[in-house]
């Protein structure tokens, strides 16, 4: 995916995207992780038998904390506590547990578990695990960043953490609405919940290279806020044309004829005396319930917006301005601006900020389930 894609939200009326935007009845013991395999498991479980296997396997992970096993045993006891409420949730969880592959992640996460006081941590392994069942099954790359992850999780700078978080929202998601106010205001709501401390600085690029979950780019691109806005929301960035000119009344003309609304085009928010579509990009005309004359008209409005060098400027100037209304995305932008373009987010950094938006945000949209290549 390049950094102009957007993924598909959950929400169809807040946050959306394009297409182009992821047998033994024994325990075995081998160099010492254990598999575990209930025999009854193939009957149904209930939540206490569920909590049986948990215990079971947290033992196992604690029998190499010897010294440590007080504080060990105490950690992952507040982790089976944020981790089964959420297991629980997923759809037929129960048939997974007999899984190895999730005996093995578990013993992993409770190994990490067993590391951390950090009850974000424990939020954030137990979505990691859940990602697994509801991802990783089908798809390898997102299984193998999952396990990598998972053994990572308490080695991850907190600060550096919402930074990738960040960085993964900006350059993927983007807000649905027809009116800028209320789209960008949307943004705010989900970032507002995302900037969960305060921006990293310094060394934590460097700190993220070292976990695997960035690389570092050879040579850096111009990727601000401003671009992000032009690139993606380019139903906002866009000059529109002149209101009540003759090309404004041939257009109402054409929406008649096509049984439109004449007064379909909407006052620009970013461009005074202007008018265009209510969408927030260009290939969102696809949304509207419409006929094939529908949208070859609405084709053509997009395509007669006026080209003007000086007026462009103008629009992308009003729109940071409302942008930077809000405290916190004029917080982002410039922490953004400043770092933006260095880096390519890997893998494990999608999956790991993914994980993480999901921990802070349950309604943030869904980015691993679409192709991406960057």
């Amino acid at each position: 995916m390049n950094d102009q894609d957007v993924i598909a939200g959950q929400d169809a009326n807040v946050i959306k995207g394009n297409e182009n935007s992821i047998t033994s009845n024994s325990n075995n013991t081998t160099n010492n992780i254990s598999i575990y395999t209930n025999p009854t498991i193939n009957k149904g479980l209930s939540t206490n038998d569920v909590m049986s296997i948990c215990d079971f396997m947290v033992n196992k992970a604690l029998a190499e904390f010897n010294s440590a096993n007080e504080k060990a045993i105490t950690r992952n006891e507040d982790f089976a506590q944020v981790f089964i409420p959420r297991l629980e949730k997923i759809e037929n969880y129960i048939s997974h547990i007999s899984d190895p592959k999730f005996q093995f992640l578990c013993r992993d996460a409770m190994t990490s578990a067993a590391q951390t006081e950090r009850k974000e941590d424990y939020q954030l392994l137990s979505e990691l695990l859940a990602c697994h069942v509801e991802k990783g099954i089908t798809n390898k790359k997102i299984d193998s960043a999952v396990s990598r992850a998972i053994k990572i999780v308490d080695e991850v700078d907190n600060a550096a953490l919402c930074g990738l978080t960040l960085a993964l929202a900006i350059r993927h998601v983007k807000p649905v609405s027809g009116n800028i106010r209320e789209g960008i205001g949307v943004l705010n709501a989900m970032y507002e919940k995302l900037l969960y401390c305060e921006l990293p600085k310094d060394d934590w690029l460097d700190h993220l290279e070292t976990l695997g979950a960035i690389r570092f780019l050879n040579i850096k691109m111009t990727r601000t806020i401003e671009w992000f806005l032009s690139t993606a929301l380019n139903g906002y960035v866009c000059i529109g044309i002149k209101k009540n000119s003759e090309k404004h009344e041939q257009i109402q003309e054409k929406l008649k004829k096509v049984n439109l609304s004449e007064d379909l085009l909407v006052d620009h928010e970013c461009l005074e005396g202007y008018v265009r579509l209510p969408i927030s990009d260009n290939d969102a005309i696809k949304d509207f319930i419409i006929t094939n004359q529908q949208i070859v008209v609405l084709k053509e409005i997009l395509a007669s917006y006026e080209k003007d060098d000086a007026l462009m400027r103008e629009v992308k100037k009003n729109m940071i301005a409302i942008w930077d209304s809000f405290p916190t995305l004029k917080a982002v932008r410039e922490w953004w601006d400043d770092v933006s373009g260095r880096f390519s987010i890997t893998y494990i950094g999608k999956v790991l900020a993914h994980t993480n938006a999901k921990r802070c945000d349950p309604t943030f949209p869904d980015l691993l389930t679409k192709k991406e290549n960057g």
